[in-house]
Parts: structure tokens; C-alpha cells; sequence
């Protein structure tokens, strides 16, 4: 006899980590975004060879939080379409054991 099939609860907590990250994600990015775009644009500090240096390297940040959060993003998608649809009772019930116990 063949065990029963559910829904994979590793799909649901993957497809909340998503939309939990996306949120954070773009508080992130954002929290740059600004700062980068106006020294970028020269409103806020122009003429100085600092300024260029200060201009350069919050770019170069800026670029690096999005890189980063990309990828991390990226690597929780990869992780949900590799999860089957359904799982047996038996691997779903293992499944949440070791969520419970941070596995």
C-alpha cells in the first residue's frame, strides 16, 4: 500500500522566506539607493577630490548590496524549485520535526 502524498511544508517555508526577504531585500537596497543617487548626481558634495573618492566608493557599495542581495534571493528561489510539489506523510512529518528542531 502506498503512503498518502501532501503538500511539501519545505515549499511553504521557502515561498515565506521569499516574501519575508523580498521586504527586507528592498530595505536594504534601498537604504543606499538614495544617498548613492544624490552623491552620484553631485547635489550633495561637488569639487573635491574626497568627494569623488566618498562618490566611488558608496557607488561601489551600492552596486555590492544589490549583488549580494540578488544572489541571496537567487539562492532561496533555486532552493523552493528544487522541492518537490508533494512529499509522503511520513517525509513531511520528518520534515517538520527537523524544521522544529532548527535542522
Amino acid at each position: 500500500m502506498s503512503e498518502q502524498m501532501v503538500d511539501n511544508p519545505r515549499r511553504a517555508w521557502l515561498q515565506t522566506l521569499l516574501t519575508n526577504m523580498d521586504t527586507t531585500l528592498q530595505a536594504m537596497r534601498s537604504a543606499l539607493d538614495k544617498p548613492a543617487s544624490d552623491v552620484g548626481s553631485d547635489k550633495v558634495w561637488i569639487g573635491t577630490s574626497a568627494a569623488d573618492t566618498f562618490k566611488s566608493e558608496l557607488t561601489g557599495r551600492n552596486r555590492r548590496i544589490h549583488t549580494l542581495t540578488d544572489g541571496l534571493r537567487t539562492t532561496v528561489e533555486e532552493a523552493l524549485k528544487a522541492e518537490p510539489l508533494q512529499v509522503s506523510e511520513n517525509q513531511a512529518r520528518q520534515m517538520q520535526q527537523d524544521h522544529q528542531h532548527g535542522w
